[in-house]
């Protein structure tokens, strides 16, 4: 084959290969028009190299016969002229065939996304590559449909609003057309480059009510919440310090409804509701000045703590309360007015004594019978001598002296258990006529009395007593009578044991009998009278001091007589 043939069918091949890559009528898929390229530029590189390949004289087989050098030379030139002339017409018809190739499927490309997407466009965090505007709306509508948003609270609860809950929809407004349209399809290229995001109108709907309603029904909403604190100065044995503020739980409901809309406007997926503001916040902070001014003025004044051991349990005075009794000057500094703090002292000193005493109180108390019945007064309990413990405490305020001690007692129990009387006491049933004694909680006797008849100056009061003292072989002796001053009555006893005045326990060897109503009608002058060997017996058991509790189980006022 000639030079000008081998031209000629490059011609055709050329001319059949531009045909080839004219673009087709209608919408085809992209995979299906480069297929089609790849295979017919395949087919035509294939059969220009065969045609080109098979028409190239084969080289004549290298003469064995000796010839001058001049000669060779010459036979080779002659045969190489042709080679290159036909090496430059390939090289130059596979060049034009790759750019014609390439023009032909770029422009492929470029009619194919006439009304698609470049590859890698992304609408609201929502991939279209390749999509028609129709397919990308849908895509999107799919994508909102989806639409959930979590909610962070603080402790690490999480609460999540559906789009379903709230009516949350996508409406189009064109702007994706509008998008499409400024794509211009011979541009397609620069799709090849990476993803480029596109944020159009956020043409999203949802229900405002259903929005409020399904908030408002949180759980963290409705649960109990813990209420803001503001830092604040507070005395901590030793010294005043600045408690740190407490932030809470307390949820701003307004503030909730406006970051949730607000978020679910702009299509948020997730909300932290600390960090957005919606918890009520303390108004006061550690770091606050005047928190720490009042510290330093504070440890100062007040910088002391009292704690009394008493029989209720431990009752600490300290900074906490005594800063209460400073005043503020004009400038708003704590000082210390002498006048205040006395009446504030005194004041302190007697609520104390209205919590600890029991002088002069009823008392519970499980009796013989194993009945709680409650007995009034008596001159036996607990009872703070005030001006004794006002001295004391000044001193220690004065000298700022943390200290624990017992308040200062006028009367004090012998025990905390058992109603204040412990294990050891007397125990007495007026209605009865019966008496016990106990021992380290243990009845060891009981015998029948008599005690004071049931006249208004002889019946034997109620209450709860100690035994003053005892004595061996004491006079009795009743109130002075008129004219003469003598007394009513002057009884020898051997053994005596007063407990409320002149009330007490002694031998009776004048009665007849005890126990029953004899003492109704033929009472004593309000003492507990007792046999011989009962009296001797008590004697020496009791002690000064050892409790002694009298109730009458009965309405006796109703039947004391003149």
């Amino acid at each position: 084959m000639d030079d000008r043939e081998l031209e000629r069918r490059l011609e055709e091949q050329l001319a059949a290969l531009t045909d080839t890559f004219q673009p087709e009528s209608g919408e085809e898929k992209e995979t299906e028009i480069e297929t089609a390229m790849e295979d017919k530029i395949a087919l035509a590189m294939e059969k220009i190299v065969s045609d080109t390949v098979r028409d190239i004289p084969a080289p004549e087989p290298p003469a064995v016969l000796e010839v001058k050098e001049q000669e060779k030379t010459d036979e080779e030139n002659k045969t190489a002229m042709p080679k290159r002339k036909l090496g430059s017409k390939v090289l130059c018809a596979a060049l034009g065939i790759i750019l014609i190739a390439g023009m032909g499927a770029y422009g492929g490309y470029a009619w194919y996304c006439r009304d698609r997407f470049y590859r890698g466009t992304q609408i609201n965090h929502v991939d279209c590559s390749g999509l028609t505007v129709a397919e990308a709306e849908e895509r999107i509508r799919e994508n909102v449909e989806k639409y959930a948003l979590t909610l962070k609270f603080r402790g690490g609860a999480r609460e999540q609003i559906l789009g379903t809950e709230i009516g949350y929809r996508y409406e189009p407004d064109g702007s994706v057309a509008r998008l499409k349209d400024s794509q211009n399809p011979l541009l397609w290229i620069q799709g090849l480059v990476g993803k480029k995001e596109y944020q159009t109108e956020r043409n999203i709907s949802f229900d405002q009510e259903k929005l409020t309603q399904r908030v408002a029904a949180l759980g963290p909403m409705q649960a109990e919440q813990q209420a803001p604190q503001n830092a604040h100065v507070e005395y901590r044995n030793p010294e005043f310090v600045v408690v740190e503020e407490v932030q809470g739980t307390t949820l701003n409901p307004e503030a909730v409804q406006e970051i949730v809309r607000q978020a679910v406007t702009e299509s948020r997926t997730e909300e932290d509701l600390d960090a957005a503001g919606g918890y009520l916040k303390p108004q006061i902070l550690r770091d606050d000045a005047g928190l720490q001014k009042e510290r330093d003025q504070l440890n100062s004044l007040v910088k002391v703590c009292v704690t009394y051991q008493t029989p209720t349990g431990e009752t600490v005075l300290d900074g906490n309360t005594l800063k209460n009794w400073l005043v503020r000057d004009s400038g708003g500094n704590y000082v210390k007015d002498d006048t205040v703090f006395e009446e504030n002292l005194r004041a302190y000193v007697a609520q104390l004594a209205n919590q600890v005493d029991t002088l002069g109180k009823d008392r519970e108390f499980k009796n013989a019978y194993g009945d709680m019945i409650t007995v009034p007064l008596g001159n036996y309990g607990w009872q703070i001598d005030q001006e004794e413990e006002i001295d004391t405490l000044r001193k220690n305020l004065n000298s700022q002296e943390s200290v624990t001690r017992e308040p200062v007692y006028a009367s004090r129990e012998i025990a905390l258990e058992n109603s204040g009387l412990g294990g050891t006491y007397v125990e007495i049933d007026l209605t009865g006529q019966h008496l016990w004694f106990y021992q380290d909680g243990k009845q060891v006797f009981d015998t029948d009395i008599v005690s004071g008849m049931m006249t208004s100056k002889r019946y034997t009061p109620p209450g709860t007593y100690t035994v003053a003292y005892k004595e061996r072989d004491r006079i009795l002796r009743g109130e002075p009578v008129p004219p003469d001053n003598k007394p009513a009555y002057e009884t020898p006893v051997d053994f005596w044991m007063p407990f409320n005045g002149g009330i007490g326990m002694h031998d009776a060897t004048w009665n007849p009998y005890f126990g029953g109503e004899r003492y109704v009608w033929n009472g004593s002058h309000g003492c507990i009278n007792l046999s011989y060997s009962a009296a001797k017996t008590m004697y020496g058991y009791v002690d000064k001091g050892t409790p002694v509790i009298c109730y009458y189980t009965d309405d006796y006022k109703s039947r004391i007589r003149r």
